[in-house]
Parts: structure tokens; sequence; C-alpha cells
């Protein structure tokens, strides 16, 4: 009799057990699937959430006083990131030529890089790998005269918004 109420008491207190943990456990598995707890490590980035790509697509970044900066794009890749505190969209870009010009006219700076980025939260554009020359108005009448060449790792634009 004695056994008998043992092992009775011992399964009741194993169910007991199972339970309690069956419970905690869908309670908790809301921690575990989570997409922002994921994500915690700091170094890497949180996935885009939105990403458009766009192939063989010819844009052009016209300022709209004078057209004093344009620039063309071959191909871009948008990406939208979404958190907690904020919205973030940002353009990956490939092949860009462009040309910055003076108010007056005076001089102009044409540029060339292989890829770029298009930052929409603080309207900049960065050119990497880029080549530029600055040129005067003469400078075609006068082979290497008021002309100047080089290259630079990263050519950072900012573009106001109106």
């Amino acid at each position: 009799m004695t056994k008998f109420l043992f092992h009775g008491i011992w399964c009741v207190v194993v169910l007991i057990l199972c339970a309690c943990v069956t419970a905690l456990a869908v309670v908790k598995m809301g921690d575990f699937t989570n997409p922002t707890l994921v994500h915690q490590d700091s170094v890497t980035p949180a996935p885009p959430f939105l990403k458009i790509k766009k192939l063989g697509v010819r844009k052009r970044i016209i300022s709209p006083e004078k057209q004093l900066f344009y620039c063309t794009i071959d191909k871009s890749c948008m990406e939208l990131h979404f958190s907690n505190t904020s919205l973030h969209c940002r353009e990956l870009l490939s092949h860009l030529t462009g040309c910055l010009q003076t108010e007056t006219a005076e001089r102009a700076m044409f540029f060339r890089g292989t890829g770029g980025l298009l930052n929409y939260k603080d309207y900049s554009l960065s050119v990497y790998n880029c080549c530029f020359s600055i040129n005067t108005p003469d400078a075609e009448l006068e082979m290497g005269k008021g002309m100047a060449e080089g290259g630079m790792k990263v050519l950072s634009l900012s573009l106001l918004k109106n």
C-alpha cells in the first residue's frame, strides 16, 4: 500500500512539474520568436525591412536652381530600415557620373565613381573611388591651363533639402 501511495504521489509531482514547464515555455516562447531580439549584436546591423533593386535604370539627381548639380546613375539598390526609434532609408548606387558648377559658372567639377551611397536621413551623397577634374570655361581653349585633375577614395556631398 505504501508503495502504491509513493508511486501515485511521485506521478502527481511529475505531472505538475511538466505542466509548469509547459506553461513557462508557452509564456516565454514569445521572447524567442521576437525578431527584434534576434539582432541585438551591436556590430551587425539589422537586415533591411524592404530592399528594391533597380537594374539598367539611369537616374538623374538635379538641383532645381539653374541645374548647378547633376548626377547620372546606372543601377541602384534602395534599402528601407525600421528600428524602434526611427525610419532610415538609403540607396546604394553604382557607376556614378556627374558635375558640380558654381553659381557664376566660373568653374565646373566633373566626377566619376564606381559606387556610391545616397543617404535620405541626412541628405548626403558619397561617391566611392572618385576621379574628378576641375575646369574653367576657357580650359578647352588652353590645353592644360585652368584644369586640375585628381582622385579620392570618398567624395562626400551634402544635398540640402528645400
